[in-house]
């Protein structure tokens, strides 16, 4: 099956992988065949997939789209940052989830530390849960000052979500910031 596909194709160098997804690429033509190829893409981390998966961010079908900003974040490539910074945009909650997901993997922490203010603009609760996990997934005190201004998220979720996480990362000299919410509204966050 794909996984089995994907183990082996692995372990080829980069261009015969590269030939293998070349050659694969033009017979995808319906949604499923075109996710799957996409999860190839990702799992295989071929050199040229960058460019076979941006212009699927376009496709009418949303799991085509998510697919591909999933595989864009498994590259692991700082070249496909403007592209997923796109799908933040995309009218597809799935979209946006995996578009911030694999920017938490490849975009400079600085430059995925400043789109905070466009993560509060999302008015999905999962989306901005789903910053923070990849805050916390980096495993960067300097996130904690970030984490802090989602304290006062108005979704519980959020707001716990990035509790825990800043106070996994560096409760010793963050105390303070945490004694506040101890008597939150909401008992899920306290």
């Amino acid at each position: 099956t794909g996984s089995r596909v994907a183990r082996v194709l692995s372990a080829a160098p980069p261009p015969e992988r590269e030939a293998a997804l070349a050659a694969a690429w033009p017979k995808a033509k319906d949604p499923l065949a075109l996710r799957r190829i996409a999860r190839l893409a990702g799992r295989i981390r071929a050199p040229n997939a960058r460019t076979l998966l941006e212009p699927l961010l376009a496709h009418k079908d949303e799991r085509v789209r998510s697919e591909a900003a999933a595989a864009l974040g498994a590259l692991g490539t700082v070249d496909a940052v403007p592209a997923l910074a796109l799908a933040l945009e995309d009218k597809s909650v799935f979209v946006r989830l995996e578009a911030w997901r694999s920017l938490g993997r490849v975009e400079e922490p600085a430059a995925y530390l400043g789109r905070v203010e466009r993560l509060r603009a999302d008015p999905v609760e999962d989306v901005r849960v789903e910053y923070v996990a990849a805050l916390f997934d980096r495993g960067a005190p300097e996130a904690i000052p970030v984490l802090a201004s989602l304290f006062g998220d108005p979704s519980w979720r959020v707001a716990s979500a990035a509790l825990a996480a800043a106070g996994a990362l560096g409760i010793d000299d963050d105390l303070p910031r945490f004694t506040a919410f101890l008597d939150h509204r909401d008992w899920r966050v306290r």
